[in-house]
């Protein structure tokens, strides 16, 4: 029997002490957003979202465990647009990171199975297909984000945005 057989990480940024790994009820605040940057021409704020995600299996029972997470030392505000409505915005980026990692963590249900299965059966190469398939939808959602609020400069888009973040952060 195998106690521990994978322990694997798959995200754009490799696991940092200056992740925060979501937690509910706990919302991001700009001294979360650790540089003051930024071209204001260009953009006002940059939040770095990412997900990564790990297999173990102590008790011979594969768990696949999702974690969404935002890294303050990639993420910076320009001081003159520290606003709440453009921290609203930001938080936002976060939401979309935690919805998919929580579709993620549903389609990967289905492979929390015995360790040997999920060894010889090479499930580890689904489930990276399946994560980098979230993943790669996610960041088309960020951007779709980013384009139809025009970057949390549109109210009325902004707030079609936080209201379907609010059915689907309640959820779970």
């Amino acid at each position: 029997m195998i106690t521990l057989f994978l322990f694997l990480f798959l995200s754009v940024a490799q696991h940092q002490t200056d992740e925060i790994v979501w937690q509910p009820g706990i919302e991001l605040t700009w001294n979360d957003f650790t540089r003051r940057t930024g071209v204001p021409e260009l953009y006002k704020a940059f939040s770095h979202t990412g997900i990564r995600y790990e297999v173990t299996a102590p008790d011979g029972e594969v768990d696949i465990v999702i974690i969404p997470f935002f890294s303050s030392t990639k993420s910076w505000v320009h001081v003159d647009f520290m606003n709440e409505s453009l921290l609203n915005h930001e938080r936002g980026h976060f939401y979309i990171t935690v919805i998919y990692a929580r579709l993620m963590e549903d389609a990967l249900k289905e492979f929390e199975v015995d360790a040997d299965t999920f060894m010889q059966g090479n499930l580890q190469v689904q489930v990276q297909e399946i994560f980098q398939a979230f993943y790669n939808e996610m960041d088309l959602a960020q951007g779709r984000y980013d384009k139809e609020t025009e970057h949390g400069t549109n109210d009325d888009i902004q707030y079609k945005w936080d209201e379907w973040f609010k059915t689907k952060m309640a959820l779970k």
